[in-house]
C-alpha cells in the first residue's frame, strides 16, 4: 500500500506501507518495528525461555552448518538440513545453569536426540575428545542451582539474536 507513516516519528509521505493493525507503517518503520520485537518479544519468564531456547537452538544448529545448509549429528555423523535438526544437550536443559551454554550445544539428528534419549555416552566420549575435561567441568557446574531474571533473559535473548545476525 502506499500512503503515509503512522509513526510520530516517521516523516514519510505517501510512501509504500505496511499494514500492522490498524496503523500503516513505512517499510523502515516496520523494520524497527520487528527489530525491537526480536530484542523484546515477550515480558513474562515462560515466553522468554521459550524464546531463549529457540534462538540457541537455530544458533548452534546454523553456526554447525555449510554453505549448503547441511549440519552434521554430533553424536551418529548423519547429514541433513539444519532446520531438520536438533539442538542436543549434554546435561538436560533442565538445568538452568547449562540450558544455554555453548559448550553444553550440539547439533544432532532427531533420532539421536529424542528417540535415543541424546546418546549421552556417544556425547561425552566426543565433547571430551574436542575439549579435554569439559565433561567434567559441565557435570560440577549442574550441581550449581541457577535462576536467571527477567533482565537476564532478556539481555542473554539480546545477545544471541546479535550473534545469529553474524551467521544470517
Amino acid at each position: 500500500k502506499t500512503g503515509d507513516c503512522s509513526n510520530q516519528d516517521c516523516n514519510a509521505k505517501n510512501t509504500n506501507c505496511i499494514k500492522v493493525g490498524k496503523e500503516l507503517l513505512c517499510l523502515k518503520c516496520r523494520k524497527k518495528a520487528k527489530e525491537v520485537k526480536l530484542i523484546r518479544p515477550a515480558t513474562d519468564k515462560k515466553k522468554l525461555i521459550k524464546n531463549l531456547d529457540a534462538a540457541y537452538s537455530q544458533y548452534v544448529r546454523k553456526k554447525s552448518s555449510n554453505s549448503k545448509g547441511e549440519c552434521v549429528c554430533f553424536t551418529c555423523g548423519k547429514k541433513n538440513n539444519w532446520k531438520k535438526m536438533d539442538c542436543g544437550h549434554f546435561v538436560p536443559r533442565g538445568n538452568m545453569a547449562l540450558r544455554w551454554d555453548l559448550r553444553n550445544l550440539r547439533p544432532q539428528c532427531v533420532n539421536c536426540n529424542r528417540l535415543n534419549y541424546g546418546e549421552i555416552d556417544i556425547y561425552a566420549i566426543k565433547l571430551d575428545a574436542e575439549t579435554n575435561g569439559v565433561v567434567s567441568d559441565l557435570e560440577a557446574v549442574s550441581k550449581v542451582i541457577c535462576r536467571y531474571s527477567e533482565q537476564d533473559l532478556l539481555e542473554k535473548l539480546f545477545i544471541i539474536k546479535n550473534e545469529l545476525k553474524t551467521i544470517n
